[in-house]
């Protein structure tokens, strides 16, 4: 077998808030150093995203045979400051995994 598993980023109003506040007009999010896709600051989620939900920055990967996989990600805004970074786990057992920015 052969799997595949997808995770989702977003933000809440809170933290759009705070990006707008400190000037920042975009966000770029990296998955193992590779761009994934990018928001407008001004743009918000009021909680977690369905998986099938149109605009939501997302990253599928193939797992070959194993179930999960771990992948380090990064945010970098339009000045090239670094918001956050961390790891995701891609879970073929999920339709798909959100990760919340900002908390």
């Amino acid at each position: 077998c052969e799997y595949e598993a997808t995770v989702q980023f977003w933000y809440d109003e809170a933290t759009s808030e705070a990006l707008l506040d400190d000037g920042v007009s975009s966000l770029t999010i990296y998955v193992d150093n590779e761009i994934v896709g990018s928001y407008a600051a001004s743009v918000y989620f009021t909680g977690s995203p369905d998986c099938d939900q149109q605009s939501v920055v997302r990253s599928t990967k193939n797992l070959g045979g194993s179930k999960t996989k771990t992948s380090t990600y990064k945010v970098i805004d339009d000045f090239g400051d670094e918001h956050w970074s961390g790891t995701v786990t891609y879970d073929a057992s999920k339709s798909c995994t959100s990760y919340q920015l900002g908390v």
